[in-house]
């Protein structure tokens, strides 16, 4: 598989991951010579691409939150696969994400962005605290992959222009660590949070160290005309990236009287409290480790985050609950303080760590990549700057992964009170010239609630106990490879390469043939053949027909080359690494993977239903189910029921209440059960679909959806109902009870409807 397929695959990358690494591979298969000059290589590649360096430098425009980080090693790894490259020099631009990007490039931490690629080499990685040790000096000097991570202050202070130790003459070198790194011909320099380096002073510091190659990592670019791949704000929230920005606010502001910062901290506090119950709901009942939400407040100055600092640990704020659990961070704090290791690890919740709000001086602006902020609070901050990206990125990324489906958990709220209306009209300002939309929140309108998360269990002595075996999925991957008309990208001459080419391509080639080499007398279709076969595994081991597909690409592909076959030869020869790589990105481009999902019951295995958690008001108390109305039973905790372990139930629509009271009353029906989040999951390809309800009569067990009409054409609802009732097949085997399927539209539920009557009306699929 080619390196761009196997790091797509083995670090799950993302969108804007894929195509900024495919697009940095195009960009650099059209430069001949990266030696050239900044000039020349400009001149070689489409569009109006220009440099500010003294080197070539492209730029990765990614919004906040959409894993720069995570391209950035897969650029290492693909530089050092494609190319050869083996140092990388990574520069950061404050202590916090320095000490963030040490760990991200440190095998075996929990934020190591290599995890799951495993054809990257033991490397070392040097760091600006330990540069000069022995041991790393032997194995930078020894040529092997070296990643190197400092923050800018290490290599010159813009304040003084104090020489550090980096720039001076070390015995155990032989000469200065900026001189080592300058003779590395192979050295790529990449700037995390590229548009903090644009003063005179960085871009002399980086120029001096005469790289290769420059690769700009940022959300916001000061210098555009070098941006290869940009992947905005708006289409990061459209595409479900990030979390959704909401400026939460009081249109009555003008009715309070008293402190209009006091009310915004206490009103941001209610909505943490708010997701924090919330959070501790979600984790609970789909089995996933604690998230801790955080708060993060901006202030004026170092006085005044002091002061609120103070205030939120006083007695007089929420009764002194938050005393031990704020911490501030500033400009003036030292890289030695405790403060800076604490925010490196503020997903980490522990018995030592219960961080719940952060007061920050201008500190946080960018690549603090923490994914549980989940409040921000701007005091004393204009309009502009509440609704900028780098104000509201801090809070952008997903702690799980993917938008969770509850509207409280995916979203980012920014408390803005002063001049709401003013903010409202910003935010579709904001809409209109940045292309991403903010929604808004009136406290006035829709007040906040103190909540809590009620436990719901299942009665231990039921007398109606479903058996439901345990079913896992298999997921298989088949590779197919469509025919296609193979032909040249470039146009490869019989050169001699030694007197016309550039030692760089000379060099490429003498070690593409020594991987590589040909066989005395070999036919040099038969030649690029061989080496594709050995280079892509799937085309041996998948259908026979493939060689021959190989074979007749490479035939046509030489014959578009030069017609006459003596040439052939002579072609191959000089350029087979060129016309290796032409082929292979177009067949590449030609594989269809399918997958297919298979289940299979685990013999003698159950699901065990187990106790889940609703948020509710902390003053809630349940509903009976014959005294609820019907326009009050969505999302209530409605009790009564009988012929389930939950006596204590949670339903989405009044066709579902509707169904368990039938269920409840039915003679049909022996038992039945609402199936609590995450406890009967069916994988589907797109996730796991957690089923209604399971009933079970005297001859079959149902697995029941109700939807709505509208969306029983939704192709995602019809593809959970496929898998479900592949579900239903393999759980069926082997049992005394079929398992069935029913997808059954909500305005076929009525009142006084039997069981039998219900199920009839279920959907054909």
């Amino acid at each position: 598989m080619d390196i761009i397929k196997e790091l797509e695959t083995d670090l799950a990358l993302w969108k804007p991951q894929r195509l900024g690494l495919r697009k940095l591979d195009t960009t650099l298969r059209a430069i001949p010579d990266l030696r050239a000059g900044p000039e020349e290589v400009a001149a070689s590649l489409p569009g109006n691409i220009r440099f500010d360096t003294q080197f070539p430098s492209l730029c990765f425009a990614i919004a906040t939150g959409c894993g720069k980080t995570r391209l950035m090693g897969a650029v290492i790894a693909y530089l050092y696969q494609r190319r050869g490259c083996k140092n990388f020099f990574i520069l950061t631009p404050g202590e916090t994400i320095y000490k963030k990007t040490i760990a991200n490039f440190t095998p075996h931490h929990p934020k190591y962005v290599l995890k799951g690629y495993a054809d990257l080499p033991d490397f070392a990685l040097i760091t600006g605290d330990n540069y000069t040790r022995q041991s790393l000096v032997n194995r930078l000097i020894a040529d092997e992959l070296v990643i190197y991570v400092f923050n800018i202050q290490k290599i010159f202070n813009p304040r003084t222009d104090v020489t550090f130790r980096f720039h001076k003459f070390q015995e155990t070198l032989g000469s200065s660590f900026a001189d080592l790194l300058r003779v590395k011909e192979d050295l790529v320099i990449l700037m995390d949070e590229s548009h903090r380096y644009r003063g005179p002073e960085s871009l002399r510091a980086m120029n001096e160290l005469r790289p290769l190659l420059g690769l700009e990592f940022t959300a916001t670019p000061s210098f555009k005309r070098n941006v290869i791949y940009e992947y905005p704000l708006g289409q990061a929230i459209e595409e479900g990236l990030v979390k959704i920005p909401v400026v939460v606010g009081r249109k009555g502001q003008q009715a309070y009287k008293g402190d209009i910062e006091d009310i915004k901290l206490r009103d941001g506090i209610e909505r943490h409290r708010r997701k924090k119950a919330l959070l501790e709901t979600f984790c609970h009942n789909h089995g996933l480790p604690s998230v801790r939400p955080l708060v993060l407040i901006s202030t004026a100055n170092i006085q005044h985050a002091e002061a609120i600092k103070r205030k939120l640990e006083s007695d007089d704020f929420f009764n002194g609950e938050y005393r031990g659990q704020v911490i501030r961070t500033h400009s003036q704090i030292q890289p030695d303080d405790p403060s800076i290791e604490e925010l490196v690890r503020l997903e980490e919740p522990g018995k030592d760590n219960d961080v719940q709000i952060i007061v920050h001086v201008n500190k946080l602006k960018e690549g603090w990549d923490v994914k549980n902020v989940y409040t921000i609070i701007p005091l004393r901050a204009s309009v502009s700057d509440i609704l900028t990206e780098q104000t509201i990125g801090r809070g952008l990324r997903l702690p799980f992964g993917e938008r969770t489906g509850e509207e409280d958990l995916d979203t980012l709220e920014i408390i803005a009170h002063d001049h709401y209306a003013e903010v409202v009209q910003r935010a579709k300002y904001h809409q209109q010239r940045y292309g991403y939309a903010f929604k808004t929140l009136d406290l006035d309108e829709k007040p906040s609630v103190g909540v809590k998360p009620y436990t719901i269990a299942p009665q231990s002595d039921s007398p109606y106990p479903l058996s439901v075996p345990l079913v896992r999925p298999r997921v298989r991957v088949e590779v197919n490879l469509e025919a296609f008309q193979a032909v040249p990208m470039s146009q490869f001459e019989p050169v001699d390469v030694e007197l016309v080419g550039t030692k760089l391509a000379k060099e490429a080639r003498e070690e593409f043939l020594a991987k590589a080499p040909m066989v005395t007398g070999e036919d040099p279709a038969l030649y690029l053949v061989r080496i594709l076969l050995n280079d892509v595994p799937v085309l041996r081991s998948s259908d026979p027909q493939h060689r021959q597909m190989v074979m007749q690409w490479v035939s046509q592909y030489l014959t578009a080359l030069n017609p006459d076959k003596s040439q052939w030869q002579a072609i191959v020869e000089a350029h087979a690494g060129g016309i290796f790589e032409d082929i292979l990105h177009q067949i590449e481009d030609h594989f269809r993977a399918a997958t297919r999902i298979e289940f299979e019951a685990e013999e003698g295995q159950f699901v065990t239903f187990r106790e889940w958690k609703k948020t509710v008001p902390k003053d809630y108390a349940p509903k009976h189910k014959d005294t609820v109305y019907d326009d009050e039973c969505t999302g209530e905790i409605i009790t009564g029921y009988q012929k389930t372990i939950f006596a204590e139930n949670v339903f989405d629509s009044r066709p579902e209440k509707w169904f368990a009271d039938i269920s409840d009353a039915d003679g049909e029906v022996q038992r039945w059960v609402r199936v609590p989040p995450g406890q009967v999951e069916i994988f589907y390809g797109g996730g796991d679909y957690n089923p209604d309800f399971i009933a079970e009569t005297g001859k079959l067990i149902y697995l029941v959806e109700i939807k709505r009409r509208d969306d029983l054409k939704d192709e995602q609802v019809l593809a959970k109902a496929r898998r479900a009732i592949d579900w239903c097949k393999a759980a069926s085997q082997g049992r005394e009870k079929e398992w069935q399927y029913k997808l059954i539209p909500d305005d076929a539920v009525q009142k006084g409807d039997s069981f039998a009557a219900i199920i009839s009306r279920a959907v054909r699929l």
